[in-house]
Parts: C-alpha cells; structure tokens; sequence
C-alpha cells in the first residue's frame, strides 16, 4: 500500500491555483494543487475561519487528511493556520506508518 497522491486544495480562484502549480512544476500529477472556489469543502469539514485580513471570501485552516478510496480515515488540524508541527511531511508519514504499519519496510 502506498500513496497515490498528494492532493494540496486552497480556498482561492482556480486560474490562481493552476498558475501556482505550474511555477512549481507540478506536472507530473503525483501531487495536485485543488481549488475549492467558494470553500464548499472548507465548511464541510468544519475548517472555515475567517480571512486574517479581513479579505473576501472564506479561508481555511491547516490541514492534512489521510483519505482511502474516498474515506476519511484521519484528519489532523493546526492549532493556528502559521503553525506546522502536525501537518508536515514527517508528521504524516508517522502517522501512515501507523496506519499501514506493513508500508514500512
């Protein structure tokens, strides 16, 4: 079992989406910038605040989610947007190793 994907979504405009993704050369699809246009999936998962500056639209908290054919099977949430010590890389690769500990080789 492995990671198909990497799936980064962010409340903002899609053109605004895809021309990040393309200045950081994520072509190959093995990781993928998502627009959520109107914070539809924000709000579902109950991670909506309030723009820091006062800007339009919903923002979001920091996420990271573990999913498996459409199943969220955990879901870990930043105490405050700027924060990365449940979120990063590392962090979730513990996590997928106690998950599917048989991954770990």
């Amino acid at each position: 079992m492995g990671v198909d994907r990497v799936y980064c979504v962010t409340v903002d405009e899609p053109a605004n989406v895809a021309a990040l993704a393309a200045k950081l050369g994520l072509t190959d699809g093995k990781v993928q910038l998502l627009a959520d246009r109107n914070g539809g999936l924000v709000r579902l998962l109950g991670l909506e605040i309030g723009s820091p500056e006062g800007g339009p639209g919903p923002k979001c908290q920091r996420y990271a989610a573990v999913v498996e054919d459409g199943v969220l099977l955990k879901l870990r949430v930043e105490s405050t947007p700027a924060d990365l010590k449940v979120t990063d890389a590392s962090s979730m690769i513990s996590l997928w190793k106690c998950i599917y500990p048989h991954s770990c080789k």
